[in-house]
């Protein structure tokens, strides 16, 4: 990944943060729902709760509504375009179905 050294700096306690912005895409097969603000992160461990997070987000809609796309994915891009995690809807729950 590469680092703007420009980026705002986050003060940490043994080293200094970049912020790096990341876009949260959906996709569904070959379409792609951009995320044209993105979010300023300046810890990229967080990015693969968050990709969970806004899944399940979508999943909870979507069971609102009385269907459920398990095949989308959260896609997660820095600001360059680098996929940064990719996270399928099938890998953001678990169905159990009991009779």
């Amino acid at each position: 990944m590469h680092i703007d050294q420009h980026a705002p700096k986050m003060p940490g306690r043994h080293s200094e943060r970049y912020v790096v912005r990341y876009y949260f895409h959906l996709r569904d097969g070959g379409e792609r729902l951009l995320d044209p603000q993105g979010t300023d992160i300046d810890d990229p461990a967080q990015l693969e709760r968050m990709a969970l997070k806004e899944a399940r987000a979508v999943i909870s809609q979507e069971a609102l509504e009385g269907e459920i796309n398990l095949g989308q994915r959260i896609e997660i891009e820095d600001e360059a375009g680098n996929l940064a995690h990719s996270l399928s809807f099938a890998d953001a729950v678990r169905i159990i179905v009991t009779e």
